[in-house]
């Protein structure tokens, strides 16, 4: 490994590359709010500001299938699209306007087309499709978990979510109309918070916390 960028901040929450191979990194960590996304070049010997907000920080940042950049903040937070400079970040999804107002967003996923985006938001714990073209936000599904936390775009249109509270992960079938999602594992963890897949198909989940006795929503499942 090797050094590409020295962040000033505390905090650096999450790292993306768009198809140049620009590093965009999603910094935050003071109660002061300070929400910024620096672009580094390949070699990290330049660096630009393109995102600068009130909220705490930036939770996730993701590259559309149109090579565009997107940026998920939080607490109380939006999803932008990004730009060159700070003044060129347009909002793209406010949950602020939305029947259930969550507090949380936790991470982004495209569709196969690149026409949706998908949400995940907590307190309460909620995906949201975003039509990127315009149009009304609307629920893909909600479970009784406090958040969820990660998701997960396979090639075979497969969205997969991990949660905070049961640690359990679903998938769902974005190619399905009115498909309900379905509960694939309960990890041994309480919170999932990142999901990755190999070429041959296999999940893998990054998992912390120890989950309540209690708080088994799924019995049954098979643990990860």
């Amino acid at each position: 490994t090797s050094l590409l960028y020295q962040a000033p901040g505390n905090f650096v929450w999450t790292v993306a590359a768009d198809k140049s191979g620009a590093v965009y990194a999603g910094m935050g960590g003071t109660t002061a709010g300070d929400a910024v996304v620096m672009k580094i070049s390949p070699d990290g010997k330049t660096t630009a500001k393109v995102f600068a907000g009130k909220e705490l920080g930036v939770q996730a940042i993701r590259t559309a299938p149109d090579g565009k950049v997107y940026a998920a903040t939080s607490p109380g937070g939006r999803v932008y699209r990004l730009g060159d400079a700070p003044s060129d970040a347009v909002v793209v999804f406010d949950p602020a306007q939305t029947e259930e107002k969550p507090k949380y967003l936790w991470d982004l996923a495209f569709s196969l087309d690149g026409r949706q985006m998908y949400v995940a938001a907590g307190a309460p714990a909620v995906v949201y499709r975003v039509p990127l073209s315009g149009g009304k936000p609307g629920v893909l599904f909600r479970t009784a978990d406090q958040h969820v936390r990660s998701l997960l775009m396979r090639p075979d249109g497969l969205l997969w979510a991990g949660t905070d509270g049961s640690g359990v992960i679903y998938r769902f079938d974005t190619r399905v109309h009115a498909a309900r999602p379905t509960a694939a594992y309960a990890a041994e963890r309480r919170e999932i918070t990142s999901l990755a897949a190999d070429a041959a198909g296999n999940i893998y989940a990054a998992g912390v916390g120890t989950r309540p006795a209690t708080g088994a929503a799924q019995p049954g499942l098979p643990p990860l």
